[in-house]
């Protein structure tokens, strides 16, 4: 009978770890696919389990960490930091040995340095970063063979090799040696755990994503990662992701066709930015419906970032309605509204203060070249009579025609432009010289002429005056870089 009883208890302790790692499964699921209240549900059933309460609370650190990115609401980010700290101590109390223990609250202090320098807290994002590091670096000298922390591993040598010179600061104060190769190394070993799991692959397939994208040399590998993902089908965060992916690769019709009708599922955190992709990419195609899909987002949207940018892109719309009063108005939103944390807030902020009214060819050129509609965006640049331009829309102008025959790979011509450019914008504080300079270097990187690659990645830096000038340093240092690789 003893034995009988026993055989029970076995029976029925087996059958209750494999409930609770099926509803971590779950909740890994439901998380990363924005069903919080889902997620939540299944997180309660792993608290009730000691060897799933740290990746339950891990997870609902995870929840309030997605709702502040995707919301980027003040409120939110209150709520986040608040509960932050009391599941960092919960898991830092925990009485056990666990390799997710270190690895969570490493994690933990991540997400606080995203969160914080989202909203423009630096010092306290620094000092998370520093926590995060030193946690990391704890739990792979106790677990070398933990397969997480090759995630975190990866994510340190990769974002860190793209800091920008005011951020080193940060890097040089945990003594991070970051390395691109071997960050997308480790990136590699941690995704292909997971390659086959339909449950829990979906934070390694978002992340891998991400990085390839942000940081990766080529952005078609990142749109090719998760195109062949079936994660996108049913997924609305990899929707998401991979229409932001999509839009860095120029597949403007795609990501119409993707999101012209798409509904989120009830219960899902809303999404604002399906309806900031969506009109970015009709206004690409010169469709001006994309002013209700602008102002869809503006309803919704509780955040300060991209708000500059959004109001510029109505004055845009207003410019080419022909409606000389609403575009006034959005321009002195564009000045007023929201804060200058992102590039694309900086850099509508610059242009709307620094520049005259934008030339309405040009500006033509300019989407329709961001939507990879190279012959109607020439079309339009084509139309301006050079002679009668002032000296800053010739500067425009070459730079967009390089830009336009770069893409259609007539590489003497794109280089004739992008020579005329830098000559023309050298002493500018407009980011067209910088730029040409790095398409120049990445024309000589092509061709096998490291000298003249080095030289012009050497130039973009050299005459790196103004706009974009974080982005366009990134870009050159990895491009010097690239070639001693």
């Amino acid at each position: 009978m003893r034995r009988f009883l026993l055989l029970i208890a076995l029976v029925f302790s087996l059958l209750t770890a494999h409930a609770t790692a099926e509803a971590y499964s779950l909740a890994s699921y439901y998380t990363f696919s924005l069903q919080f209240e889902q997620a939540r549900k299944q997180i309660e059933i792993c608290k009730k389990s000691k060897a799933y309460e740290i990746q339950a609370l891990y997870l609902e650190n995870y929840i309030d960490f997605i709702t502040v990115v995707i919301t980027q609401s003040p409120q939110k980010f209150k709520i986040y930091t608040n509960n932050s700290e009391a599941i960092y101590t919960k898991i830092e109390d925990f009485d056990g040995e666990s390799p997710f223990q270190l690895y969570a609250m490493a994690q933990i202090k991540f997400n606080n340095m995203v969160s914080n320098f989202l909203f423009g807290n630096n010092m306290s994002a620094g000092w998370d970063v520093f926590r995060s590091k030193k946690l990391l670096t704890e739990n792979k000298k106790k677990y070398p063979n933990f397969v997480e922390n090759n995630k975190l591993s990866a994510i340190f040598d990769i974002f860190f090799s793209a800091i920008p010179s005011e951020y080193k600061w940060v890097a040089d104060g945990i003594g991070l040696n970051s390395n691109l190769t071997r960050g997308f190394s480790s990136l590699k070993k941690y995704q292909a755990q997971y390659d086959a799991d339909t449950l829990l692959n979906a934070e390694s397939t978002l992340i891998t994503a991400l990085l390839l994208m942000q940081f990766g040399e080529d952005k078609n590998v990142a749109y090719n990662f998760l195109k062949k993902k079936n994660v996108v089908k049913t997924n609305s965060l990899a929707k998401y992701i991979y229409c932001r992916i999509a839009a860095s690769n120029s597949k403007n019709d795609e990501i119409i066709s993707v999101l012209q009708n798409f509904k989120q599922k009830a219960g899902e955190l809303d999404v604002a930015f399906f309806d900031f992709l969506l009109a970015k990419a009709k206004l690409n195609k010169l469709d001006l419906t994309a002013e209700a899909n602008y102002k869809d987002f503006l309803r919704t949207y509780t955040g300060k970032n991209y708000l500059k940018l959004v109001y510029q892109r109505l004055s845009w719309i207003a410019l080419f309605q022909g409606n000389a009063e609403k575009y006034q108005q959005y321009l002195d939103k564009t000045k007023k509204e929201g804060v200058q944390l992102v590039v694309e807030d900086k850099q509508a902020y610059s242009e709307v203060t620094n520049r005259k009214k934008p030339n309405k060819l040009l500006l033509a050129g300019r989407l329709y070249y961001d939507g990879a509609y190279y012959e109607k965006a020439l079309a339009e640049i084509n139309k301006c009579v050079y002679t009668s331009l002032d000296a800053n829309d010739k500067l425009e102008f070459n730079y967009r025609k390089g830009q336009i025959y770069y893409k259609q790979e007539k590489i003497d011509l794109a280089i004739n432009y992008f020579l005329d450019t830098i000559k023309l914008g050298s002493t500018t504080q407009y980011y067209y010289a910088p730029y040409s300079a790095l398409n120049l270097a990445f024309i000589y990187k092509e061709k096998g002429d490291t000298k003249k690659a080095e030289a012009y990645f050497k130039k973009a830096l050299e005459i790196n005056n103004g706009e974009q000038k974080s982005t366009i340093e990134i870009k050159a240092k990895n491009g010097l870089k690239s070639l001693k690789s």
